[in-house]
């Protein structure tokens, strides 16, 4: 069903009201979820039999609904199995990210943002936090790390970039953060 969004929607295009997942053989509808907010697209990643999302609003809604004296629904990070839909798990306490990574060899989910020059003003570029992909438990976090986006996963590395004269933050291990 159609949700009116208002007036801060109508230029978004960053996220989904839902989540549907097909047969690929066949075409036909395995499940739905629908968000509670919206399912940011550089926030919806799959890997180790689950599908990993971020449900929150574009920055720019937030801001227009707290203007209006409206708080928007809380951010929540959903880790969903991939065969049936159901919430594995999902946490609502520190959700900051717009982008989201998986490293199917370490089982590890990498929080972070994705700003850049080129990318939507709605995007984050500060933080980052990693969590065990079958439990959801905290790795580790970094919440004033700043860097430009979005972080590339390589083996045990995520790298950040480098653009539109920033230098990047460098490197760091997928496990502990170092």
């Amino acid at each position: 069903t159609e949700k009116n969004r208002g007036v801060a929607w109508a230029p978004d295009h960053n996220g989904s009201l839902g989540l549907t997942v097909f047969d690929r053989h066949t075409g036909q509808t395995l499940w739905k979820v629908d968000a509670a907010a919206s399912f940011l697209h550089n926030a919806i990643v799959a890997g180790g039999g689950r599908i990993y999302c971020l449900d929150r609003l574009p920055k720019r809604v937030e801001d227009h609904l707290r203007r209006r004296g409206q708080e928007p629904p809380a951010p929540r990070l959903l880790a969903l199995e991939a065969r049936h839909g159901q919430i594995i798990w999902q946490r609502t306490e520190k959700v900051f990210g717009t982008w989201l990574g998986y490293s199917h060899a370490r089982d590890v989910l990498l929080e972070a943002g994705a700003a850049a020059g080129d990318r939507s003003p709605d995007e984050t570029g500060k933080g980052m936090a990693t969590f065990r992909g079958a439990d959801g438990t905290l790795l580790w976090e970094k919440p004033e790390l700043a860097y430009v986006g979005p972080c590339i996963l390589h083996n045990d590395v995520i790298i950040t970039n480098a653009g539109s004269y920033k230098a990047s933050q460098g490197a760091f291990r997928l496990l502990d953060g170092t």
